[in-house]
């Protein structure tokens, strides 16, 4: 699951960074959504992978 955390950290930089120079907010909040459902994914994996 640290790969998905990594690529949810990329995609949560770059969307950071494109909202600083506001290229796009469909594009922006997109990204934020998908690296939000990813966190979350990453989340509910590790806790069944505790149990």
């Amino acid at each position: 699951m640290n790969f998905l955390r990594w690529v949810a950290s990329i995609i949560l930089m770059f969307s950071l960074i494109s909202f600083l120079f506001k290229l796009g907010s469909i594009f922006i909040n997109s990204l934020l959504l998908l690296a939000t459902t990813i966190f979350i994914i990453d989340i509910f994996m590790e806790r069944e992978k505790i149990k």
